[in-house]
């Protein structure tokens, strides 16, 4: 005779997947910050340059918290949320508040 499955547990979006994601997600999102932190340290006069560094942050900033709606969906505790995305649990409450979900 065979067990049957075992209920789903909060947070296991196969596994640790969406954590994962998250910090990619967050590792991206701070390389995009500091190419716009060199760019403005050291300016070419570029101002094309500037503003795609800004758009990839934008894009990256909008992965990130679309990561962070995903995580704390699937149940993961918000300290676990916080660590993975390289934030404070205080960022990820305003992340949550501030940001409406995704349509």
């Amino acid at each position: 005779m065979t067990a049957p499955p075992a209920a789903p547990q909060p947070g296991n979006r196969a596994g640790r997947g969406v954590l994962r994601e998250l910090e990619n997600a967050a590792a991206v999102k701070r390389a995009a910050r500091q190419r716009i932190a060199d760019a403005v340290a050291h300016p070419s006069g570029d101002t094309a340059e500037l503003a795609e560094h800004r758009a990839a942050h934008d894009i990256a900033t909008a992965r990130w918290v679309s990561l962070l709606r995903a995580a704390n969906h699937d149940g993961h505790p918000v300290a676990v949320i916080a660590r993975a995305a390289g934030v404070t649990a205080a960022s990820v409450h305003y992340r949550l508040a501030a940001t409406p979900p995704a349509v």
